[in-house]
C-alpha cells in the first residue's frame, strides 16, 4: 500500500522472553481514499543476532486471511440545520433585506480538509426553489475543519417583500 508515495510500513524489535509471543504493530496513515477497501496485513521476522546482516526466519503473507484484514469504512458527515432570523425567531415579517441564518452542525468531519457548504432557499408548499428576480437564493460558506464536529453559520439576504405567508425551507449540501 502507498500513500503519499510512501509505503505503508512499520517495525518492532524485541527480545524475546518466551518461545510464543504476542506482540502488537501499529500503522497511521491518511485512510481518506480507501474507503470501502479491505486491507491484508503482511508481517516478516527477523533475527538481529548479527545486527549488519539480519536473517529473516518467518513470514506472513496471506491475502485471504480474515484475522489479518481491516475494512476501511467510508466517513459518514451527519448534517443538521436551523435556520432563523438574526434574532434566532422561527417567523420573519415580510420586506426588503431579509436575513435567514442557517446555523449548520456537522459531526464526522476530517480534521484538515476544507470543506465547502452550500445552501439555498425553498419555497415549501411549492417544494421548489426560490427565485427572486430569477435567480436562486443561495450561500455558500468555505472553511477547513478544525474538530471532527463543528457549528457554522450561514446566511442568506434577500428581498422577500413578496413571500407573504410562505414557509421556505434551507436547504445544504457539503463538498470537499
Amino acid at each position: 500500500l502507498i500513500i503519499d508515495g510512501k509505503r505503508v510500513e512499520n517495525d518492532y524489535t524485541f527480545v524475546a522472553d518466551e518461545e510464543e509471543m504476542k506482540v502488537e504493530i501499529s500503522y497511521t496513515f491518511n485512510a481518506s481514499a480507501l474507503g470501502g477497501k479491505n486491507l491484508v496485513t503482511f508481517e516478516e521476522l527477523y533475527d538481529f543476532s548479527n545486527p549488519d546482516e539480519p536473517v529473516k526466519v518467518a513470514e506472513h503473507k496471506d491475502i485471504e486471511d480474515d484475522g489479518q484484514t481491516v475494512l476501511i469504512t467510508e466517513r459518514i458527515i451527519k448534517i443538521h440545520t436551523t435556520a432563523t432570523d438574526k434574532d434566532g425567531n422561527k417567523e420573519l415579517e415580510a420586506g426588503k433585506d431579509v436575513t435567514i441564518i442557517d446555523t449548520v452542525t456537522l459531526e464526522g468531519l476530517e480534521v484538515g480538509t476544507q470543506y465547502k457548504l452550500v445552501g439555498w432557499q425553498m419555497l415549501k408548499e411549492e417544494s421548489a426553489e426560490l427565485l427572486i428576480n430569477g435567480k436562486r437564493v443561495e450561500s455558500d460558506y468555505m472553511f477547513t475543519a478544525d474538530s471532527e464536529t463543528m457549528k457554522v453559520e450561514v446566511a442568506f439576504t434577500f428581498d422577500a417583500t413578496s413571500l407573504d405567508g410562505k414557509q421556505l425551507v434551507t436547504f445544504e449540501e457539503l463538498y470537499d
